[in-house]
């Protein structure tokens, strides 16, 4: 494995993620011990890697050591903040560009269905994708990651863990993630799409992208799901998907793809 530990260092010490969680640890207990999992550590590499990379919005935060019934509200009072999904909190920190979706470890959806201890190993085992199997210790800086550099490398979402919480909220968190990043799916998550999905599961895929990111948004992800859904053969599927937009430069200069 490649150590990312020092690159990823540098990006949670700025000050516009850094700041707002020394805000948040000061108004916390001290056994609290607050982790950054997936997506904004998954595109910062992305970045380092291929020099560009999708648009990160939120940071992702579990907060472990607190037990599953701590009110987090307490600390974000006087702040900008709203009920988020599964128990937590979307938190708009001032003088960042990010938001923080905050929850706490031991109610991580994984974590309480399979009833395994709140911690970091288990975190990291639970995260559904191998291109989000990524979780940074905040206080001890320290790097759990599986597999999650090589994903990235060859572009390709493949599933981390067997630890499932529900087949469509699996399905839309699949589709989500693929349409953002432009990777394709591995063999085995294309025949996951394909053949694990009866209707009910498609029809709430559907209704909950649109509820959650407008019809427009939801239309190109159904789109993506359409062509996966008319091959039958992987090679074939990825050899006619074309590289996201803003992979195509970077994918050039390297030989990739044709100019």
């Amino acid at each position: 494995m490649e150590d990312f530990t020092q690159i990823i260092d540098s990006f949670v010490s700025g000050d516009d993620i850094a700041a707002p969680l020394d805000f948040l640890i000061a108004r916390l207990p001290d056994a609290a011990s607050p982790y950054i999992v997936g997506g904004a550590l998954r595109n910062f590499l992305i970045l380092m890697i291929y020099g560009a990379a999708p648009e990160t919005a939120d940071i992702d935060v579990a907060v472990g050591g607190l037990g599953g019934d701590y009110p987090l509200e307490i600390a974000l009072a006087g702040e900008d903040f709203a009920r988020g999904d599964f128990d937590g909190f979307k938190w708009r920190p001032k003088d960042t560009p990010y938001s923080f979706d905050l929850s706490l470890l031991e109610n991580f959806l994984p974590i309480r269905k399979y009833r395994l201890a709140p911690t970091p190993e288990n975190l990291l085992d639970t995260v559904d994708f191998t291109v989000n199997a990524l979780v940074w210790d905040v206080k001890a800086k320290v790097l759990y990651e599986r597999n999650a550099t090589r994903a990235i490398r060859e572009r390709t979402m493949g599933f981390n863990s067997e630890k499932v919480y529900d087949i469509g909220f699996l399905a839309y968190r699949l589709l989500l993630i693929r349409h953002k990043i432009g990777f394709w799916p591995s063999e085995g998550a294309f025949r996951f799409l394909r053949t694990a999905l009866d209707l009910e599961d498609i029809v709430w895929i559907e209704r909950t992208l649109r509820a959650r990111h407008g019809r427009k948004f939801a239309e190109k992800i159904l789109e993506d799901f359409d062509r996966i859904c008319c091959y039958s053969d992987y090679r074939e599927y990825k050899k006619r998907e074309k590289p996201p937009e803003y992979l195509k430069n970077a994918l050039k200069e390297s030989g990739d793809i044709e100019p």
